[in-house]
């Protein structure tokens, strides 16, 4: 990513919006397409921030970061995922468990 672009958006933005076009603007951190990143694809085709889509599937901002820190769907979630990314449930918990 650009540094000039990060400089200049942090200069012009309030600080709530200029983390929410970073967020935006990062490059996938999921290249193993496991089940988060095929779940992070999905939000970032629906044009969705992390927030909205957390409010979205009904948990909280700080559940769904959980989620991306630990690169996994929780179990009691996996087969709601499923149902949003139009996967079988047995495909969804082979991918939330690859590495």
């Amino acid at each position: 990513m650009d540094l000039d672009l990060i400089y200049d958006l942090a200069n012009k933005l309030d600080k709530e919006t200029f983390f929410e076009v970073l967020d935006r603007l990062k490059i996938n951190e999921f290249n193993d397409k496991n089940l988060l990143g095929l779940l992070e694809e999905y939000r970032w085709e629906q044009s969705l921030s992390r927030t909205a889509f957390s409010r979205k599937i009904g948990i909280s901002k700080q559940g769904y970061q959980n989620w991306i820190s630990s690169k996994r769907v929780p179990n009691n979630r996996v087969l709601q995922v499923a149902s949003i990314l139009g996967i079988s449930e047995e495909e969804a918990y082979k991918l939330n468990y690859k590495k």
